[in-house]
């Protein structure tokens, strides 16, 4: 009797790497929003701190603290980046051995057929044989 086990656990291995990095990607373009909505709040202070003849040291203070965020999102970013990365070549990786246990699954498919094919033609003869 032929099992798939092998096709079926190989199979199972490329959804469950393709559900980590759709996560992945999820958190990435998470990360990018931040940071980004970080960028724009400090570039709208910036601005409107540069149209001001005195500059407010609160102000100037606020800018520092969302420079120094944006450095901590910008650096989740790329660590978001670097998952999605790993999770593209982990996908990659289940995606061959898929593609691999699928060939094998047919080169045995395509022995059985040929024993069983030499098993009936043995059948036949020895049939034949015992008849005379």
């Amino acid at each position: 009797m032929r099992s798939n086990t092998g096709l079926t656990i190989t199979l199972s291995d490329v959804l469950r790497e393709l559900s980590k990095k759709q996560a992945a990607k999820h958190r990435k373009q998470r990360a990018i929003y931040e940071d980004e909505q970080l960028k724009k709040k400090q570039k709208e202070l910036i601005d409107y701190m540069n149209g001001l003849r005195e500059k407010p040291q609160a102000l100037i203070d606020e800018i520092n603290a969302l420079a120094a965020s944006q450095v901590e999102t910008h650096v989740k970013r790329q660590a978001a980046a670097e998952i999605v990365r790993q999770r593209q070549r982990e996908l990659a990786e289940a995606d061959a051995r898929l593609t691999l246990a699928e060939n094998k699954q047919k080169d045995i498919q395509t022995r059985w057929k040929e024993i069983s094919e030499q098993i009936q033609r043995v059948n036949k003869t020895t049939y034949k044989t015992a008849k005379l």
